[in-house]
């Protein structure tokens, strides 16, 4: 989506990173690599912008662009039903309404739907037929 982002995360019983951990680090570093790419692309307006969302704690900490919110919405996936029903929404969510980013979910080019409903590999999907 253009301004935020659907995901579905397995975390392992025995992984030593919780869910706050691993988003945070996640967050910190894509960070690192579009403040990188923006001032490589001399893109100064969008840098002021992210600079003057920052706070002046967060500037005191040596913070100097927000990229992120704080904040994310996590949903428990407690069953299988489940995990296909949010699959499906993910999937098919960028073609709807105000977004319309695709004429055809299958195309969209950062979902796996093409992975489950055409089976064409994915080096960064892992199938949670596997896992579940």
């Amino acid at each position: 989506m253009p301004n935020h982002f659907h995901g579905l995360f397995h975390i392992p019983i025995d992984c030593p990173k919780n869910l706050n951990q691993i988003v945070a680090n996640g967050k910190r570093f894509i960070a690192y690599a579009i403040i990188a790419n923006l001032e490589k692309d001399k893109k100064e307006y969008v840098l002021q912008e992210l600079f003057a969302s920052t706070t002046n704690r967060e500037k005191d900490k040596g913070q100097k662009h927000k990229v992120f919110k704080d904040s994310f919405d996590a949903i428990a996936m407690l069953s299988r039903d489940m995990l296909i029903i949010k699959l499906d929404y993910l999937h098919r969510n960028p073609c709807q309404g105000k977004w319309m980013l695709a004429e055809d979910y299958t195309q969209y080019v950062y979902s796996s739907a093409v992975f489950y409903e055409k089976e064409e590999d994915n080096k960064w999907v892992t199938d949670y037929r596997e896992i579940y």
